[in-house]
């Protein structure tokens, strides 16, 4: 689609009332309850285990052996042109349903260490770091 096409459909799907309108409410109001909840009581979370770690890299094994995921990988050293034309024809609302499936398997404890230590690492300015970590596997 040509991108004044696209705007025009995300319009239609968010229009006032739709379907889409509703859910985007739903979600900011869960969204400000959940920052409103972090505020009042926040919660505090210890740093990645080594059981943690080993965890993030059976996940990120499974999910490299997903067909979209391994073609992902392998794009990183494409040109910019190969990369765009590679993304135009791969579907991301299956590699979506794909990568939320493998986390959601994760233990609940790990994930939250795994979203503070992204925080912290954000916060320290160490993002890129940790998110190489993830992408070798740790």
């Amino acid at each position: 689609m040509e991108p004044d096409a696209i705007a025009t459909e995300i319009a239609s799907l968010l229009a006032y009332g739709s379907g889409g309108y509703n859910w985007v409410l739903e979600f900011n109001t869960i969204t400000l309850d959940a920052i409103e909840s972090g505020r009042d009581k926040p919660k505090k979370y210890g740093r990645l285990t080594s059981k943690d770690q080993m965890t993030l890299q059976n996940t990120m094994m499974s999910l490299m052996s997903n067909p979209q995921v391994a073609r992902l990988m392998q794009l990183q050293g494409k040109s910019e042109a190969e990369q765009r034309r590679a993304a135009m024809s791969m579907d991301f609302c299956d590699l979506s349903v794909d990568v939320l499936a493998v986390v959601n398997s994760m233990p609940t404890e790990t994930k939250a260490r795994m979203l503070g230590e992204l925080q912290h690492q954000a916060k320290t300015g160490d993002l890129g770091l940790m998110m190489a970590m993830l992408q070798s596997g740790m």
